[in-house]
């Protein structure tokens, strides 16, 4: 199966978005219910890995990209929950 430009262009699009819009979410609640934040994180994660489990199986380039904005974005989460954290603590 041969995977033009635009798919992998599109794919990647599509993982940042979605991605993101999940991690967007989980830290507003997280601090509001940590038992429903972590909920929410095992359920992001799930989503992630099968997205990642398609995007390998369509190729290796494609799966190595979307893990490479897969693990970004929860880096980046993870500061930012890290940050509210002690912005949260020493007010």
């Amino acid at each position: 199966m041969e995977v033009s430009l635009w798919m992998y262009i599109t794919v990647y699009i599509a993982q940042l978005i979605g991605v993101s819009l999940a991690l967007a979410v989980f830290p507003s609640l997280y601090f509001k219910s940590r038992k429903n934040g972590i909920l929410l994180l095992v359920i992001i994660i799930i989503a992630i890995l099968y997205s990642l489990i398609q995007g390998f199986s369509a190729s290796a380039a494609m799966g190595t990209g979307m893990l490479i904005i897969s693990i970004c974005l929860l880096a980046a989460a993870y500061i930012n929950v890290q940050r509210q954290k002690e912005k949260n603590y020493t007010h």
